[in-house]
């Protein structure tokens, strides 16, 4: 397996047969699992830090497509000098994020900018 990115929670890697596989860190010793589709930020952050850290990589992984919204965290242009060196972003780095999955992290940056 190649790790592609991890975090406090788990761990993010590619399988010999190129499956995204999640290992959670309080489970050692059980055997990765393929996330679920309910997944689809964090299987997107994944991907896209793995484009990143592995280039040859980045043509295997999603492209943007007509309906992906520019990520509403980090202004539209990817990881930038605000989360260099980061995985910081939800977006994963890639300054965009799948289709329907925008709409909870702009909630989410209101309620943050909104406490006092």
């Amino acid at each position: 397996m190649l790790p592609i990115f991890g975090d406090l929670r788990a761990i993010w890697a590619l399988t010999l047969e190129g499956q995204l596989v999640e290992i959670l860190h309080e489970y050692p010793g059980l055997t990765p699992v393929q996330p679920s589709r309910t997944q689809r930020l964090r299987i997107h952050q994944a991907l896209m830090q793995g484009a990143i850290k592995f280039p040859a990589l980045a043509p295997y992984f999603p492209q943007r497509t007509a309906d992906d919204q520019a990520c509403p965290l980090c202004a539209k242009g990817g990881i930038g000098e605000k989360f260099a060196g980061t995985s910081a972003c939800w977006c994963g780095g890639s300054g965009w994020l799948p289709e329907g999955v925008s709409q909870n992290i702009k909630l989410g940056r209101e309620v943050l900018e909104n406490r006092e």
